[in-house]
């Protein structure tokens, strides 16, 4: 039987390597052909630039979600 998921994740670019957000979504979208699942985008949000530093807890092993979260303005 077929099954749907609901995913929220946090992507970080630290290299600098994703030019916009349409480029974002394409890699999204090859990344879940290569699992043979279709793949909806509902809503991509964007933090502002910041400095990036090995120390930044979003760098650790035992990040959290809270510590994305503080990226982004509620």
């Amino acid at each position: 039987m077929a099954k749907a998921y609901k995913v929220e994740i946090y992507i970080v670019d630290s290299e600098e390597d994703i030019q916009d957000l349409d480029q974002l979504k394409t890699e999204l979208k090859k990344f879940g052909s290569r699992l043979w699942v279709d793949l909806q985008i509902a809503k991509i949000a964007e933090s502002d630039k910041f400095e990036w530093d090995e120390n930044l807890r979003i760098n650790q092993r035992d990040a959290d979600i809270e510590d994305y979260k503080a990226y982004f303005k509620e």
